[in-house]
């Protein structure tokens, strides 16, 4: 997928020694989909392109990033516990609520548990709500027993 849409870029660790605005950055692309003012021509032909390809997949990425704030602030609020969690560079595979439950294995789900992204502690955000399939993902998290 990501050479459909990001052609030209093989994925490395070192830092490039410019940056070439004339091809698309996944970066910039998300950027360009959430509203930002960072990306250039070619980000915004690779984000039409992707949204083409997934016309849900703003809604998809709005709901990321708004369910991603408020674990972060849920965990905040537990000392100590915010620490303990970092980013790990891991393929997005969509998964069944049932693959998705193994990851929690002998841990202790926090209410409400395993639901749609747009719905995990959404209470104080923006009605409607995104249906399940346009957010298209699972949320949830846990704690050791």
């Amino acid at each position: 997928m990501s050479a459909t849409w990001f052609p030209g870029i093989t994925p490395s660790r070192e830092m490039p020694a410019e940056i070439d605005t004339s091809v698309a950055h996944p970066a910039r692309v998300y950027d360009y989909i959430l509203g930002g003012k960072n990306n250039f021509a070619a980000d915004q032909a690779a984000a039409r392109a992707a949204l083409t390809a997934n016309p849900a997949l703003a809604t998809a990425m709005l709901e990321n990033r708004a369910v991603m704030r408020r674990m972060t602030a849920f965990l905040a609020g537990e000392a100590g516990t915010a620490a303990a969690y970092q980013r790990a560079g891991i393929a997005f595979q969509y998964r069944t609520r049932e693959e998705f439950a193994r990851f929690f294995t002998g841990l202790e789900l926090v209410p409400p548990g395993i639901v749609p992204m747009a719905e995990w502690r959404a209470e104080t955000e923006p009605a409607p709500r995104p249906a399940p399939s346009e957010a298209s993902a699972y949320a949830a998290v846990a704690r050791k027993n």
